[in-house]
Parts: structure tokens; sequence; C-alpha cells
């Protein structure tokens, strides 16, 4: 986004066949993160529900991801984990400025309405994950890295 380049997309683990020599790309979880990005109606990266899966029991940094219910279009509820990357945390920890300066300079007047509330989400999203960083830790816990600790110890 600091580029001027918003970002969606979708992120979907598995067994896939991916042999760049001789152009074949094929497997699940190559189709679920397709679809899951065509149905994406936000900016930010979405975890497809193949993050679920109990075969691979993928651990994931809870710092790194939110639960939320992002914003797509009808049909693709079956393609999500409800676990979206915390893009906002990395921008809090990497830059001064915030965010939504630069969101609502890309959010031009002249954006057709639908795409203008692909700004307006990440904006609501960006604030959320801000109020909730610590969404993650028991009551009166912070994180400190390393480690977690308790407030006041």
């Amino acid at each position: 986004m600091a580029l001027g380049l918003p970002i969606r997309g979708a992120i979907s683990v598995g067994t896939a066949l991916l042999d760049k020599e001789r152009g074949i790309f094929i497997g699940t979880p190559l189709v679920e993160a397709v679809e899951l990005e065509k149905g994406s109606d936000w900016i930010g990266m979405a975890l497809g529900a193949s993050w679920k899966s109990e075969a691979l029991k993928i651990l994931v940094p809870p710092d790194r991801v939110f639960l939320h219910q992002a914003p797509s279009k009808a049909g693709t509820a079956s393609l999500f984990s409800e676990l979206v990357l915390d893009w906002p945390r990395v921008w809090r920890e990497t830059r001064n400025a915030s965010a939504i300066d630069c969101l609502t300079a890309l959010c031009r007047p002249d954006l057709k309405d639908d795409v203008r509330a692909k700004y307006t989400s990440a904006i609501q999203f960006y604030e959320h994950s801000g109020a909730n960083e610590n969404w993650f830790l028991p009551p009166g816990w912070t994180i400190d890295r390393p480690p977690f600790h308790r407030s006041g110890s």
C-alpha cells in the first residue's frame, strides 16, 4: 500500500504440483486460493479453509493472524478459515505513519462505490486491529518481544 498498490489475496495450504520448468501448477490449494481471492471484497489477505485441516495441523503465530469476518462475495464462505493476516500490526511495527492516511489517499473520489467500499473496509480493519491487538493473550497480559508478560510485573 505504501507503494500505491493495495493488495488483496488468499493463502492456502496442501499438496500441489508446482513444476516451473514444464509450466505445470495444479492442486486443491491453488484452486482454493484463486477462488477465495476472487471472492474477497476487501484489501487484505485471507487464509483459506485448508488452514483448518486436522491432518495438516499447521501452527500459525497468533500475533500474525486475526479472527475476522472479511468482506466477501456471496457463495465464498466455505473457502474461508475466518483467519486473515494482521497486516495492520506489521504496518504499525514497521512504520510511524498511519495506514489510514495511505488508504485515504488511495481512495480517490473518482473510484466506483464498490471499490471505495474496499478501502473503507480496510480502514475499519486497521482500526479494529489496533483496538484488539492482544486478542490472543489472557486478560491482563501484554506482548513484549520477547517474552509475553503480565502487565505490572
